[in-house]
């Protein structure tokens, strides 16, 4: 049995969805935001003194104190301007701007590039491969990507990851496997680990580690709170 792969133009209605919903629960989203994640710490090691990063993606701003302490330059963008505004309340010193991975406008070349739980909500494997090929230009010889991605292979996620499954082989889900709209709100995509390796290949990327965690911790597929990628160029 052949599958339709979804439309572009419905993915880009997901995308818009997306969008909304962010632009209008910026405050909320950014105030459930405050803590550090444990994930961060390990993300420290790959911060170089004196090196520069740019945080695709950036919401309202949350790597940005972990880069400060490590004394890197540091360009967040976002196309929310709303949780933008909540990045330069927190932090007015940081440098922000509007700015989307599928239309990058920017020239410079960053040691290191950040998508936090932002690959995710982007619909179709032809976007997400465009999305990472622009990451990919900009990143310096040597330097490095750095992926989250929400779990959809974990217990808690399952159940509702396969019902979107068994609608798309009903004919009933225009979006592709493994793809979900999370609470009718926003779009996510689950990936595997092999998925993400292929994407990262194609965009000139090698990966060198590609695993799951749950609060910074290493754990296996079913337990993972997020699927954690580091590519170098």
């Amino acid at each position: 049995m052949v599958f339709k792969i979804m439309r572009l133009e419905f993915a880009k209605k997901l995308i818009e969805k997306t969008q909304n919903y962010y632009e209008q629960r910026a405050r909320d989203f950014s105030a459930s935001r405050q803590r550090d994640w444990p994930l961060f710490i390990s993300f420290a090691n790959y911060i170089k003194k004196g090196g520069s990063v740019l945080d695709l993606g950036c919401g309202n701003g949350r790597l940005y104190p972990l880069v400060l302490q490590k004394g890197a330059d540091y360009l967040g963008l976002d196309e929310s301007a709303s949780l933008l505004f909540e990045a330069k309340k927190m932090y007015p010193q940081g440098k922000f701007a509007e700015g989307n991975i599928l239309d990058l406008k920017v020239e410079d070349k960053f040691d290191a590039i950040f998508l936090i739980a932002v690959l995710h909500h982007i619909p179709s494997v032809k976007l997400r491969q465009e999305a990472l090929c622009n990451a990919a230009k900009l990143v310096k010889t040597d330097g490095l990507v750095l992926i989250t991605n929400w779990n959809f292979f974990q217990g808690k996620f399952c159940s509702l990851r396969l019902r979107y499954n068994l609608k798309k082989v009903l004919g009933k889900n225009k979006m592709d496997f493994n793809d979900v709209l999370y609470k009718e709100k926003r779009y996510y995509h689950g990936f595997t680990k092999r998925e993400i390796a292929r994407l990262l290949r194609n965009a000139g990327l090698r990966v060198v580690k590609n695993y799951y965690e749950k609060d910074g911790i290493k754990t296996v597929r079913w337990k993972g709170k997020n699927l954690v990628t580091v590519a170098r160029k």
